[in-house]
């Protein structure tokens, strides 16, 4: 009895505190009344979605990469909240942006943007991303790890000697343990700065369907026409302080498939070479080759960037 006595007064005051709230609530104003609320989100005209991968392994990018988009579209590049921009950090492997309502393009007429991929541990890679219609698009984009070697790579690597002056005494040449590429350096080639004991590495990577991934997928030439690439091919000329040389040098290529006929290339038959303009990201033609039994002849080439050989 002494219970119910005691519990009664604490159920009316409750009853009444409840009470209270109900009709005081009333009163209560809305913190977003007379407030607009606009949400702020991706246009939906168009929307981009990228991946990005590991180009041997295939899979996802775990580091984080920086994307640059530059070019004339650049400016029309637009983030989660509508804002134009041109530099982003994507994670997990994953970027998404926007392209400015309004913006016109089609089959014919694509919107294309310059886009530059830095990762650590990750090659530098610049690609062109050509989008044709309008609404929700998807794009992977694949990445040269640093520390992995492509399939079917092919390398060689030899050490020379300069005077004072970097200039080589007599000729450099290298071949890649498959017997397939040899570069050569001139005797009286001029080093620039190197000087004193140099180091020549070449690597040459056929593309097959296995590792096609290395080379930008949009290899596009200033004229708007494309690459179908056959082979990579990197040169790197060093000297004991690690100074780098851009001199030209001579390389001859062999047993190199023609990706437009599916054969390697056949005595008579031209394969041209294309280096990248980072800065636009279109492919620039700077030497061809005219093959014999059934390998291509030389080119001159620097070494600062690697070049492809295709057709």
């Amino acid at each position: 009895m002494n219970i119910k006595k005691f519990m009664l007064p604490v159920l009316l005051i409750l009853t009444a505190v409840s009470s209270a709230l109900i009709i005081n609530s009333c009163d209560i104003k809305s913190p977003i009344e007379g407030i607009e609320v606009r949400l702020n989100t991706f246009t939906r005209e168009t929307l981009v979605g990228t991946y990005f991968y590991d180009a041997v392994s295939r899979n996802a990018v775990s580091q984080n990469v920086k994307v640059t988009f530059t070019g004339a579209n650049a400016s029309k590049i637009v983030d989660e909240t509508n804002e134009t921009k041109t530099v982003f950090t994507a994670e997990k492997g994953i970027l998404l942006f926007g392209i400015q309502d309004g913006t016109q393009f089609s089959q014919s007429s694509p919107f294309e943007v310059t886009v530059k991929l830095e990762a650590s541990g990750f090659e530098t890679k610049t690609e062109i991303i050509k989008i044709y219609s309008k609404g929700v698009q998807s794009y992977d984009l694949f990445m040269n790890n640093s520390s992995t070697t492509p399939q079917n790579a092919d390398e060689g690597t030899t050490t020379a000697q300069t005077d004072n002056s970097g200039t080589t005494q007599t000729d450099v040449q290298v071949t890649t343990n498959s017997g397939e590429t040899t570069v050569t350096i001139p005797a009286g080639t001029d080093l620039g700065n190197l000087s004193g004991n140099i180091t020549v590495n070449v690597t040459t990577v056929p593309i097959t369907s296995q590792n096609v991934y290395i080379v930008p997928q949009n290899l596009s030439l200033s004229n708007n026409s494309t690459i179908e690439p056959a082979a990579t091919i990197n040169v790197s000329i060093k000297d004991q302080n690690n100074n780098s040389s851009s001199s030209l040098v001579q390389i001859s290529l062999g047993g190199i498939v023609n990706p437009r006929t599916g054969t390697e290339y056949q005595s008579g038959e031209t394969v041209g070479f294309f280096m990248q303009n980072t800065t636009t990201g279109n492919w620039e033609k700077v030497g061809e080759g005219t093959a014999t039994s059934p390998a291509p002849g030389t080119l001159g080439k620097t070494n600062k960037t690697n070049v492809i050989g295709g057709a």
